[in-house]
């Protein structure tokens, strides 16, 4: 697929057409999705041709106008880009791969207040390079929005797209989480699960020495070294092996996950060796091994 942009329009050339990619852009068209860029179909010979308009008053790049928007603004903007993903998956047919989360592709309608997408006639998984998946240019996408944010929110931000993008949050749970880091000005929002008990999650290691306990409520919870920045500080009496930021324990929609953070002995979970900055869900009872330490995991309402 080759991808240009000029002054009055992107345009997509795919030169080997995806599945059902007329009955696509005809579903696209039905769909009338509010953030989508209107586009026209060009029939060539080297392919078929999909052109977004550019020509449309009061649009912007996003990036010429985000260092204007205030803190609930980019949460609003975010909220919205991650809505897309339902709006489009909403007729069963067409997937959230259609969505084109390039960022320099991305504009801003300054009137409605809103983002403006191409979003593609792809019923399946597209890679957007050799190299990157779909999931991650949403990342990248996000974590460059997010930049404009505190660092704290925006490590929160990049955690929710990772897990979006991952499979390990499902579309509503994200919006849920994204929302809760503004004041809930989006006019977007979609209703909220009845509310379930608070989770806490225990982390407990007992040896002939005695025991070490970690209570989280909140995430991001790093374990490492007694003397890191670590929250959870695992001194050097208990163990040598770990890591002084060894990994992440990240609570997102009531439900705990782990990340090793790159360290030398590793991150297990009930002996399944974690990948370095890869995340793993927590359950009740499991075994968290971190390098040598294993911690009894215990999930409490």
């Amino acid at each position: 697929m080759i991808v240009r942009e000029n002054d009055r329009q992107l345009s997509f050339l795919f030169q080997e057409p995806a599945l059902c990619f007329e009955m696509s852009c005809k579903i696209l068209e039905q769909e009338k999705i509010s953030n989508m860029l209107p586009f026209e179909v060009k029939h060539k010979d080297s392919g078929e041709e999909l052109i977004f308009s550019l020509e449309l008053p009061n649009i912007a790049h996003l990036s010429e106008v985000l260092d204007k928007f205030s803190d609930n603004d980019i949460i609003d903007l975010l909220y919205e880009l991650f809505f897309v993903c339902e709006k489009v998956e909403e007729n069963g047919f067409l997937k959230k791969e259609c969505v084109w989360y390039e960022y320099e592709h991305i504009f801003y309608d300054l009137e409605n207040r809103r983002p403006m997408l191409a979003l593609l006639p792809i019923t399946g998984e597209f890679r957007y390079g050799e190299s990157l998946s779909w999931g991650g240019r949403l990342e990248q996408t996000v974590e460059h929005i997010a930049a404009f944010l505190s660092a704290n929110k925006a490590r929160r931000v990049a955690d929710i797209a990772s897990m979006f993008a991952g499979g390990h949050l499902g579309i509503s749970d994200a919006l849920n989480e994204i929302n809760e880091l503004g004041l809930g000005t989006s006019d977007l929002l979609v209703e909220k699960k009845a509310s379930e008990p608070n989770a806490m999650l225990r982390l407990l290691y007992v040896s002939r020495d005695g025991e070490l306990v970690f209570n989280i409520d909140e995430g991001d919870f790093v374990i490492g070294k007694k003397e890191s920045d670590a929250g959870g500080g695992i001194p050097d009496t208990v163990s040598r092996a770990v890591s002084r930021r060894h990994c992440n324990i990240i609570k997102l929609n009531n439900k705990y996950f782990v990340q090793d953070l790159d360290s030398t002995n590793h991150t297990f979970v009930n002996g399944e060796f974690i990948p370095p900055y890869e995340i793993m869900e927590l359950a009740d009872n499991d075994i968290l091994s971190v390098a040598d330490v294993e911690f009894r995991v215990s999930i409490l309402k």
